[in-house]
Order: C-alpha cells, then sequence, then structure tokens
C-alpha cells in the first residue's frame, strides 16, 4: 500500500495517563501509517510518570503534547484533544494499543466509496506476551448501515481505537460524555449517539491491535 500525502488531514488523539512504558509503541503505530497527512494529539490526564519525557523523545513534528490536571475521565481528555485538533476528520488511539500500518487509509478510501461520515474496523486483543486472546464480548461482526439496534444488542462492536469520524459529525454529536458516570463506559455511549445520527462503514479487516492487562 502506497502512501497517500493527497488526503484530508486527520487529527489522531490519543489520550494517557502513566503509560511512559507503553505509549512509544501506540505513538510509532500512528507515525507509520500510510496515510501521512495528520497530526497527533498526546492528551496528557496529569501523567507522574515519564510519560511526558517519553514523547518529547520522539522527534516528529506533527506531535503536539497538551498537558491537563487529572480527572481520571477519558471522554473529558479525549474531548480536550479533539478540541486542540485541526482536522477534517478524528481518530482515536488508547497508549497502550496499536494500529496496523494501513488502517486510515482503508478507512479513508471505504469512507470516499460509501459516502459515510463514520467508520469502525475489527480488531484482535493481544495479551502482554503479544499473543492473541478471544475477546470476552465473542466475535466481532461488521454490521454497516443503521446500527442502533446491533449496538444495544451488542450484535455491532465498536471499540474506540477503530474509529474515523467526520470533525463536523464529532462536533454535532456533542463529543464524548463528561457524565461522571461515564468515566468508563462513555466510547459505547458515544457510538450510541453517532448512530442515531448517521449510517456507518464497518470493515472487516483487522486494523487494530488491542492490549489486554
Amino acid at each position: 500500500m502506497e502512501k497517500v500525502e493527497s488526503y484530508p488531514l486527520i487529527t489522531v488523539v490519543i489520550p494517557t495517563y502513566n503509560r511512559a512504558s507503553l505509549i512509544k509503541k501506540a505513538i510509532g503505530s500512528v507515525l507509520v501509517q500510510t496515510h501521512t497527512n495528520l497530526e497527533l494529539i498526546i492528551a496528557d490526564d496529569g501523567s507522574a510518570d515519564d510519560t511526558k519525557e517519553v514523547v518529547s523523545s520522539v522527534n516528529d513534528p506533527r506531535i503536539k503534547w497538551i498537558g491537563l490536571p487529572h480527572t481520571g475521565h477519558i471522554g473529558k481528555v479525549r474531548n480536550a484533544g479533539a478540541l486542540a485538533g485541526k482536522g477534517e476528520w478524528i481518530a482515536f488511539l488508547d497508549s497502550d494499543d496499536e494500529w496496523l500500518p494501513g488502517k486510515l487509509q482503508c478507512q479513508v478510501e471505504a469512507l470516499r466509496t460509501t459516502g459515510h461520515r463514520w467508520c469502525y474496523t475489527n480488531f484482535e486483543l493481544m495479551n502482554e506476551k503479544g499473543i492473541t486472546v478471544v475477546p470476552k464480548a465473542g466475535s466481532y461482526h461488521p454490521h454497516s448501515g443503521r446500527i442502533t439496534g446491533k449496538l444495544l444488542t451488542n450484535e455491532a462492536t465498536v471499540v474506540v481505537c477503530t474509529l474515523l469520524v467526520e470533525k463536523k459529525l464529532f462536533d454535532s454529536a456533542g463529543g464524548f460524555s463528561t457524565d461522571e458516570r461515564l468515566a468508563w463506559r462513555g466510547d459505547y455511549e458515544f457510538a450510541l449517539r453517532l448512530s442515531l445520527k448517521e449510517e456507518v462503514t464497518a470493515l472487516p479487516g483487522i486494523l487494530v491491535r488491542i492490549l489486554e492487562h
């Protein structure tokens, strides 16, 4: 897959907290994307370890660091990262996970074909030894179109690290919830709100690796 420079700017948001030992791999998986027209926003939720120093050691002008007071609410951290970006599209990656190199390009090309405004992909779970593990929720099923009902019945699985969303749609949906009761399930609630607004494109290929630890 050839690198593409002419596609629109994508803002990639990595929220993080005390992930000095893991974040460099996540950053590296963004910087090697075949879709190179991107900016990477590291939104740090008040880390007390060497996360900032690790990020600073990566020499790439596309990286922007945002230091935030600690809240422990990942939705708020993701929103802060999104607000700082300038891209026409937004993607999210957790600081302990990684993308395969063609992730963004596959999604952009698919969305150009379907005309949809958001997209999600398949993924695999990895343990700390790099061995694939079976998801507790069962197998992934790529459902496109109107998927609200399938989300509610767990027939469709939208993992936040697989998302690519048009910025205007992200804003109109209100971003991630800042409700304190949704500190850790806000990604599911956000996918539900997106599904109520727009049809979605689902890609069957595994383009994201998620660390179970």
